[in-house]
Formats: structure tokens, C-alpha cells, sequence
């Protein structure tokens, strides 16, 4: 496996619009980086920048000891499948030993009149890899990938899930430096989704593999990063483990984008010990400083019971937990609590806010107060 490094990375098309802008980070060997934001915010781009799809405009990209800017996609042993809404799936494998990386991308692109074992083994096939060496390779891949039993059925015998296990074997046997997955579960349900994660987790962990992984997903992003870069219009908004994004957002985007239910946000003015916005009041164990400023709060961290007066506005029940939906004047709040007899919608509720676990927000710039 190998390292791949990102320095001042800028990618500007020609109408002028600016899709990544000063990407800097490093992935180091063995690391699994999840690149995640909503659509548009150039996660996809950056990819595509490091498997050579797209020109770099500025900055560097190395993999391994190498700079590999220059390198076209041709040179950089990128494996990639990619299919046409009006063609039959076309198939590009290069020679080795250049950028050495293997690409999974949405849609499976899988050969429909080859078997799951030829489908695996075209590539190496390609490369004029022996036939024992092919055979090696592809038994190993699905063995991994529990594809044992299937290596001799069409794609179209197959569930959305063993298809996605194909294009991973596909790209699994050629043994790459690292793996980009670009958004591999998008097309799966969520049952589906749910099992297929594990299995790349899995895979992984088995492996020690360098892997880049873009989603829009944040449980996806949450569930299988080591870290996590977090984007918004081209620009890194943060860097951090799971949890350390979770616990210490740095700004108001990635406090709302990383949890679900997103964080609470409520615009007020702290003075005197107290957060005041409209009416309601919230007292503050500790004072950030005074002035305009937002508070942030977790839905688990806000409880039913003695505190503020809000309207409870709905209810959702999903099993071991309960979403309650409340609000005040203009002020929206969602709480995650046990399951428990509450009022009907409409009527007065007390929501208390747990003093430990409050975030302050600059309303300007939306960056995290400290």
C-alpha cells in the first residue's frame, strides 16, 4: 500500500468556477479517508484529481515518493469501469506500476454476458498475468468477498449487493497501491447498503488497505473513516476522526452536517450568565463572551422535563428511541429520548438543555467559539 499526499491542490474549469480550492492533507499508508460533503462541494473532483480523470490547475498530488501531476490516466494504472446510459460497459486496465490505484465507482458496470469469475479476471487477463496466477488472484478476491459460490453465475443472477462484491473483487485482484471508491453503495438499499459497508469495513481491516472513500452520506462517512475530510463549495472545512468531528465541530456547517438528527442552532445574545433568545432564556455555566452569537446542542443532550416552555410540535417513534419535535416563537429544537408517554401535538412541553454539552457559534463567520 502507499501514501498519497495532497499540497495546496486547486482544480479551476474553464468558465472560471473553482471546484477545489487549496486541498491540503495527507492519507497515510493503511489509512481508510472518507472524503464526505453535500453535492457540489468537489469531493467527486478531488478523487478524480488523484486517479488522473481530472487536470490538477494548481498544487501537488503525490502517491507513494512520487508527484504524479503530470502522469496521464493512461500511465497511472488506473482500473476503471464506467458505463454509458446508450453503451454497453467499456473497460480501460493500463499497465502497472504506475500510479498503481484501483477505482470503484457507483454504477457496477459489470459485463453482463461474462461470469463473476471472468468479470474479475478480464483485467488481469489484460496484463497477461499467468493463468494460475489469475486463478490465484480471483479465488482469493471472492473468498474475501463471500463470492465463492457464485463465480460461475451472469450479473444478472445476482443481488444489487453481490454485484457491488464483483466490482470490488475487480478491482481487489489486481492488488493496487490504493483503492478510490467513489460513492460504491449509492445504488443499493438500505438493508443492502447497511451489509455492503460492513464488508468494506471488513475488507479493510483484512487487508490494511489505503482506501479513499467519497460519500454524501455522513453515517457512511461516520461508520468506515479512520478520519474524515469534511468539504463544503471546495473548501476543507475540517479533518478529524469520527469522533473528534462529532465532539468538537469547528464550524456551524460541519456541526449540522455531521449527525443525525443535525445539531440544534439557536440565534440569540449572551449576557449576564444567560443565552437569551426571544423568550426563551438558557443559563450558562460558562460565558464564551458576550454579545450575538448562536448556540449549538445535540438532540440527545436536550431532555424532556422541567426547563424552557416550547409547543411540541411532532413525534416520531422509531423503537428504542423517540424524535420530539418542538418549537418557540421561531426557535426549532429536536430531541432524542427514551421512549415515554408525552402530550399531543400542540400542547405545551418542557425541554432542559444539558449545560455540559452547549457549542457557541460566531454568527459571522460561523466558526466554533472555544
Amino acid at each position: 500500500m502507499a501514501r498519497v499526499a495532497l499540497a495546496g491542490v486547486r482544480k479551476v474549469y474553464d468558465n472560471g468556477h473553482v471546484a477545489v480550492e487549496d486541498a491540503t492533507f495527507d492519507i497515510g499508508d493503511g489509512e481508510l479517508m472518507v472524503l464526505v460533503g453535500p453535492s457540489g462541494c468537489g469531493k467527486s473532483t478531488l478523487l478524480r484529481m488523484i486517479a488522473g480523470l481530472e487536470t490538477v490547475t494548481s498544487g501537488t498530488i503525490t502517491i507513494g515518493d512520487r508527484v504524479v501531476n503530470d502522469v496521464p490516466p493512461k500511465q497511472r494504472d488506473v482500473a476503471m469501469v464506467f458505463q454509458r446510459h446508450d453503451n454497453p460497459p467499456t473497460s480501460i486496465f493500463v499497465p502497472p506500476k504506475q500510479r498503481d490505484i484501483a477505482m470503484v465507482f457507483q454504477n457496477y458496470a459489470l459485463y453482463p454476458h461474462m461470469s463473476v469469475y471472468d468479470n474479475m479476471a478480464f483485467g488481469l487477463k489484460l496484463r497477461h498475468l499467468s493463468k494460475s496466477e489469475i486463478d490465484q488472484r480471483v479465488r482469493r478476491a471472492a473468498s474475501m468477498l463471500g463470492l465463492d459460490q457464485v463465480l460461475e453465475r451472469k450479473p444478472r443472477q445476482l443481488s444489487g449487493g453481490q454485484r457491488q462484491r464483483v466490482a470490488l473483487g475487480r478491482a481487489l485482484v489486481r492488488e493496487p497501491a490504493a483503492f478510490l471508491l467513489d460513492e460504491p453503495l449509492s445504488n443499493l438499499d438500505a438493508k443492502l447498503r447497511l451489509q455492503t459497508r460492513a464488508e468494506i469495513a471488513r475488507l479493510h481491516h483484512r487487508l490494511d488497505a489505503t482506501m479513499i472513500y467519497v460519500t454524501h452520506d455522513q453515517i457512511e462517512a461516520m461508520t468506515l473513516g479512520d478520519r474524515i475530510v469534511v468539504l463544503d463549495l471546495g473548501r476543507i472545512q475540517q479533518i478529524d476522526t469520527p469522533l473528534n468531528l462529532y465532539r468538537e465541530p469547528a464550524n456551524r456547517f460541519v456541526a449540522g452536517f455531521i449527525g443525525s438528527p443535525p445539531m440544534n442552532f439557536l440565534e440569540g445574545r449572551v449576557d449576564d450568565g444567560r443565552f437569551v433568545t426571544g423568550s426563551l432564556t438558557v443559563a450558562l455555566p460558562r460565558v464564551p463572551r458576550l454579545g450575538q452569537m448562536i448556540l449549538g446542542i445535540r438532540p440527545e443532550h436536550v431532555g424532556v422535563g422541567s426547563g424552557t416552555k416550547f409547543t411540541l410540535d411532532l413525534v416520531e417513534p422509531i423503537g428504542n428511541e423517540v424524535f420530539v419535535y418542538a418549537s418557540a416563537a421561531e426557535n426549532h429544537v429536536v430531541a432524542r429520548v427514551a421512549p415515554q408517554e408525552l402530550p399531543q401535538i400542540g400542547s405545551p412541553i418542557a425541554l432542559n438543555f444539558d449545560a455540559a454539552h452547549l457549542h457557541f457559534f460566531d454568527p459571522q463567520s460561523g466558526a466554533r467559539i472555544r
